[in-house]
């Protein structure tokens, strides 16, 4: 399982280190890069996985991209003809293809996302930030499904030379 989150520097080529814990989940280095269905960020799935992820949105038949679901399997497919199999080198550091990297806008920094399909995320920091504020901000019903699970989101009161704060 992919988990947690990474915040790397890419180097003058575009590479950037793979955390440990991902490099020890695929022992043979070998991966696959899709641009993401849903958001702006790349997703770098174990080879055999990527590979069949790339197969199915390929099977998808004409029969299947008619009506209102036609543009959004042809953007699937161009996903997956954009795909991309990618190794990490001797020193543990992945090269993600320069068309991948402008369209996700990742320049000198990216932060690497653990997930729970399977894969990692790679994003611009600043665009993840933006996104995953936005996406909790924005999303209806937040403070009864918190609520629901007993979680509370108070500040801690914290008292510094200035007063109290958090409240």
């Amino acid at each position: 399982m992919f988990d947690g989150r990474f915040d790397h520097n890419l180097d003058d080529k575009g590479r950037f280190l793979v955390p440990i814990q991902y490099r020890k989940l695929i022992s043979d280095g070998e991966w696959y890069a899709i641009r993401s269905q849903n958001d702006r960020a790349i997703e770098v799935y174990p080879k055999t996985q990527g590979l069949a992820l790339k197969k199915k949105i390929e099977k998808i038949s004409a029969a299947e991209a008619s009506g209102p679901r036609l543009k959004v399997i042809l953007w699937m497919k161009r996903i997956a003809k954009e795909s991309k199999e990618i190794k990490i080198d001797n020193q543990n550091r992945m090269l993600l293809p320069k068309y991948m990297r402008k369209w996700a806008e990742i320049n000198d920094e990216a932060v690497i996302i653990g997930t729970d399909r399977g894969c990692f995320e790679v994003w611009n920091s600043t665009v993840y930030d933006e996104t995953m504020d936005k996406d909790f901000f924005e999303l209806e019903g937040r403070e009864d499904i918190i609520g629901d699970l007993n979680i509370s989101l108070d500040l801690p009161v914290v008292e510094t030379d200035e007063g109290i704060t958090g409240e």
